[in-house]
């Protein structure tokens, strides 16, 4: 909790540094005021699980085919360095595959885990943790829990072709 105190309280001072940038640089804002900021610092990264599937950068890079694909994404590897400062950014050639497998817990039935949680490589999760394929992620998981549900199984065991016509 200290480091997210300590970055809570240096993404406040850095606001007016970035709003004066902003009036100075960027024509359009001479005038420009901050109305709003979010309530609380967001992350970027969180713990993730362990999945019958661990998506890999490299799957995103190569646009690896799956199977069991639930959907598409196209947002590139976005990492942000902790200690320099520096970033490295990756792009596919074309959307990648999101595998149902990345969302399916490797050891507890029942449960299904999309968006920035589910299972996959530091590299994956950050093209992965993003809103568009969170959305695709959470649909799949809430069409998959119907499914099984109606099928009278377990989300580990559905036939993913059903889950691929929704």
């Amino acid at each position: 909790y200290i480091e997210l105190t300590r970055a809570e309280i240096e993404g406040r001072k850095q606001i007016p540094v970035i709003t004066e940038f902003f009036k100075k640089f960027v024509p359009g804002f001479e005038n420009a005021t901050v109305s709003k900021i979010a309530p609380f610092i967001g992350l970027r990264e969180t713990r993730r699980i362990i999945g019958e599937y661990i998506l890999t950068g490299e799957d995103i890079i190569e646009c690896t085919t799956f199977d069991d694909v639930i959907g598409l994404s196209s947002y590139f590897v976005d990492i942000h360095h902790s200690n320099d400062n520096g970033f490295t950014y990756k792009f596919p050639e074309k959307a990648y595959q999101l595998p149902f497998r990345m969302i399916v817990p490797k050891t507890i039935d029942n449960l299904l885990i999309p968006g920035r949680s589910a299972s996959g490589n530091r590299e994956a999760n950050a093209a992965t943790r993003v809103m568009a394929p969170c959305m695709v992620m959470g649909h799949a998981a809430g069409a998959a829990a119907a499914l099984s549900v109606l099928n009278n199984t377990s989300p580990r065991h559905l036939d993913v072709s059903l889950l691929q016509k929704c």
